[in-house]
């Protein structure tokens, strides 16, 4: 039975698989996915690609007791990727350097990671609202880092739940942090920002991840899976 809260799993591929094992996944894969594989020249991003791919197929073939075979997906209008047939589950993935994220529940979701490294504030001022950029130049220092990463997932994690992407401007909406970590997403012209709630997560000193979908039934933690599990597992669960 699918649960009815928003999970958050997580594998870290700094390690990396073998060609072996990465050739035996290739085989799991769709059309589309190997085309973009084999179109990337760096052996990292072709795996990137592999595991985040058969993280979801193994996810949801595992909530659903169903074979990869039995599995099939589309992609939206603005090219978000959804199950078919089963309107009971929904997913989304980043990933950022060594890591993948994947969002799972019952309800639209997004999910972004980021890996917090220098930037130009430039940036912010040419994609964040004005209200957002106030805020981050009253920060200083690496809280001023932090915060332009946590007004970045957040964002990407709210149009990648409503399914759109960067369709939706990121300076047509503004983001609330109150001192208790509740977030809240306001527009002057689109109430329907009001409708979604968001969940920071903790993976690392070295990343902001967040977590958006209508509805608050978030689990407190991350689900870690080893590669090497994840790989064995689905493999020995879907060989004829």
């Amino acid at each position: 039975m699918v649960k009815s809260m928003i999970e958050v799993f997580a594998v870290n591929i700094k390690k990396g698989i073998s060609t072996n094992i990465f050739n035996v996944l290739v085989r799991f894969i769709s059309n589309e996915k190997k085309e973009k594989i084999i179109n990337l020249h760096r052996y990292e991003d072709a795996q990137q690609v592999l595991i985040s791919d058969i993280l979801v197929r193994y996810l949801i073939g595992a909530k659903l007791n169903k074979k990869n075979k039995e599995l099939r997906f589309n992609n939206n209008y603005f090219g978000k990727p959804f199950l078919c047939d089963y309107s009971c589950i929904h997913f989304n993935l980043s990933h950022s350097r060594e890591w993948i994220v994947c969002a799972l529940g019952p309800v639209p979701v997004g999910i972004d990671i980021e890996f917090i490294r220098p930037i130009d504030f430039d940036l912010a001022k040419m994609f964040f609202s004005e209200y957002d950029y106030k805020n981050l130049m009253k920060k200083k220092g690496l809280e001023k880092l932090k915060f332009f990463y946590d007004l970045w997932t957040i964002k990407e994690s709210y149009v990648k739940a409503k399914g759109m992407g960067m369709t939706i401007p990121f300076n047509s909406f503004s983001i609330i942090i109150s001192k208790y970590g509740k977030i809240i997403c306001f527009s002057d012209y689109d109430t329907t920002h009001n409708r979604y709630n968001f969940k920071q997560y903790n993976i690392s000193e070295e990343y902001k991840l967040c977590v958006c979908c209508q509805g608050d039934t978030f689990l407190d933690y991350i689900h870690f899976i080893q590669p090497d599990d994840l790989c064995d597992n689905f493999i020995k669960y879907n060989m004829d």
